[in-house]
């Protein structure tokens, strides 16, 4: 049976380099997922010394990468592929060459045929230096290992010269980066943004029920980014999540009370699940001991938010009903500059010494999972309460 090789006359050119950089030494991460994209180009002329057309099947068949000083095969911890992943990019490259030889020419760019390979390192073992090989049907095996093979470099090899030409990629490896460990990870707060302060808030003086209206209350919101803590340059979270079970109205409300002759339950400000809003994964009042009354209610960017209704506080003498009014649709689907982000919504009342009316706190833990742009991973949870991690989440 005929093959494409049979007019195999020479090897003219196998060589290997970096598809992204002219250096030949790149660092990734031995996370298994972060890869490294090295060309590989070919010329082989026919008997003739003209250029012998093989189909890129056939050459990603006979094509290999092996180990430098060698010639043997790659250990089992490196990974090669032809399938590009989400994380094919280095930590950083810089130039090692062992010797002048080991340049690739203008004429090695030149050739015929390229065959591209996607290295990563599934384990933080010995670092690489990576030469190619093709074994050619009929004829043998040559390779850029430093002192390459003895298969002759001629048609059937029978006749010929050795082939030498000494090319390689050298590949340093870093430990990957578990993001399950909180000291990778940066908290950025954005500060505050006032949305109002004139929001409108009643008392009622119990003993003789009179109402006063008041439009004294503040909402604000701020950012909360958490990002990679790492000294690579520029990376960011690539793949970022924040899951939760969402608080709804009925986790909050414990009663009604009668307001103007009506019945008002204590808590009605979230729009309900199936609204085509977001929901919270918290909300949480606090007040008693400060100047005046707080209420959070933490958010994942990743949601539409409305606001729309009141809640109840009271104190000795006096009933509250406070309104909380804000919708924002504008986040969902940004991605904030690749950090997982969290939103917090403050009604502030200025009254002190209150407490909850007919509702309660509701905090539910939320998950975090990110995966960075070398593929590095990890989950962490988020917790909220009413005392140090009240505007800001604790990592855990």
């Amino acid at each position: 049976m005929s093959s494409q090789w049979d007019a195999f006359g020479r090897l003219a050119t196998l060589s290997i380099q970096y598809a992204h950089s002219l250096s030949n030494t790149a660092t990734i991460f031995a996370n298994g997922k972060n890869q490294i994209e090295v060309f590989i180009s070919i010329q082989i002329n026919d008997t003739n010394g003209s250029t012998l057309n093989i189909s890129e099947n056939e050459l990603k068949k006979a094509v290999y990468l092996c180990n430098y000083r060698t010639g043997k095969s790659l250990p089992a911890n490196w990974l090669v592929t032809f399938n590009e992943n989400k994380y094919n990019r280095a930590v950083s490259y810089r130039s090692t060459l062992i010797a002048d030889d080991t340049a690739i020419s203008a004429e090695e760019n030149r050739a015929a045929a390229q065959i591209v390979f996607y290295i990563s390192s599934n384990a933080l073992k010995d670092d690489a230096l990576v030469a190619v090989g093709i074994d050619i049907p009929g004829v043998g095996k040559f390779d850029t290992t430093a002192e390459g093979t003895e298969t002759k470099n001629g048609p059937n090899g029978t006749s010929g010269s050795k082939f030498k030409s000494p090319k390689y990629v050298a590949i340093n490896l870093l430990q990957e980066i578990n993001y399950h460990n909180v000291n990778n990870l940066s908290i950025e707060d954005s500060g505050f943004f006032t949305l109002y302060s004139n929001g409108w808030w009643e008392s009622r003086l119990d003993v003789i029920n009179i109402y006063k209206s008041h439009t004294s209350a503040t909402m604000k919101r701020k950012k909360i980014r958490i990002k990679p803590k790492t000294n690579i340059d520029n990376n960011y979270f690539l793949e970022h999540s924040i899951e939760y079970d969402p608080v709804v109205n009925s986790d909050i409300n414990k009663g009604s009370l009668s307001w103007h002759g009506s019945s008002h339950k204590g808590f009605n400000v979230i729009d309900n699940l199936g609204s085509g809003y977001g929901l919270p994964c918290a909300v949480i009042g606090r007040g008693y001991h400060h100047d005046n009354y707080q209420v959070n209610f933490w958010y994942s960017f990743q949601n539409h938010v409305k606001l729309d209704g009141n809640f109840y506080l009271a104190d000795n003498s006096y009933v509250y009903s406070c309104e909380a009014k804000r919708v924002d649709e504008e986040y969902m689907g940004q991605n904030e500059h690749g950090a997982a982000t969290l939103l917090l919504y403050k009604v502030t009342v200025p009254e002190s010494r209150c407490r909850l009316y007919y509702w309660y706190d509701a905090i539910h833990t939320a998950t975090l999972n990110v995966t960075d742009i070398y593929g590095n991973g990890g989950s962490a949870k988020l917790q909220f309460d009413d005392a140090d991690f009240f505007d800001t989440p604790h990592i855990v």
